[in-house]
Formats: C-alpha cells, structure tokens, sequence
C-alpha cells in the first residue's frame, strides 16, 4: 500500500451515513421582546376601517397613530423645518415602538395605494379628472 491510500469498509460508510442523517440540536434564540406582528396588523386592520373596506379611514388612523408614537419617543421632524430622521437598528434595542413606526408608515402607504386603486376602480375617467382638479 502507498501511503495516503485510505481502504473503507462498508460497515464504516453505513455508520458515517447514519451519523449525518442525525439531527442537529435546536438552537434557541435570545430576543429581548417578542412582537407578533400579523395578528397586531390584522387586529387593527379590522377595527379601524378594513372591515368594511374603508381605506381611507385606515389610513387616517394610521397617520394618527404615527404622531402619538412620534410624540410618546420624542422623535419629532423639527419644529419649524422639517428634519429626516432616521431609525437606526440600535433604537429597536431601546424601544419596540421604533418598529412601531415602521410598520405604520408601511401600513399608511398600502392602505393610500389601496384606496386609489378601490377609487379608479369605481368612478367614471370624467369624475376621476374633475376630482384629481377640483379636490371633491
């Protein structure tokens, strides 16, 4: 035999096989809070407006709510020109409300999307241009 050839029994593959079908343990992950993300959406998509699928009441609520959690964080644009603000990852370790954020101004630009399409969908060219003019 030359050295660095390697002889295998068939026994000895059998046993590798089974050693790699095993599986691995379970890693369990440290989060400092846990947030169930579409139940809180659905639930709040119900009560205000998606039930009866008023997109628009939806959205207001939406925009409300921002401006309570900008308020509550102290996380306002200026006061007399606007500031972008930026949310960074290291605030969620601060306050889940900061994805509160997020999520809501997500929410607010689905539910603005969804009510023009519900509204192009239901009025006449003509209304929709007259609309779009005059704001009615």
């Amino acid at each position: 035999m030359v050295s660095g050839d390697v002889t295998v029994s068939p026994e000895e593959v059998t046993v590798n096989i089974d050693e790699v079908n095993k599986k691995p343990e379970e890693v369990e992950l440290i989060c400092p809070f846990s947030y169930s993300l579409l139940k809180e959406i659905k639930e709040l998509q119900n009560l205000h407006g998606l039930k009866h699928d008023d997109y628009q009441r939806y959205r207001q609520y939406c925009t409300r709510k921002l401006q309570r959690l900008y308020k509550g964080l102290k996380f306002l644009h200026g006061s007399k020109r606007f500031q972008n603000k930026v949310i960074t990852p290291e605030l969620f370790v601060k306050d889940i409300r900061y994805m509160e954020i997020i999520i809501m101004r997500a929410e607010r630009a689905w539910s603005f999307a969804m009510d023009l399409k519900q509204f192009a969908n239901t009025e006449s060219r003509k209304q929709v241009c007259y609309s779009t003019r005059y704001g009615t």
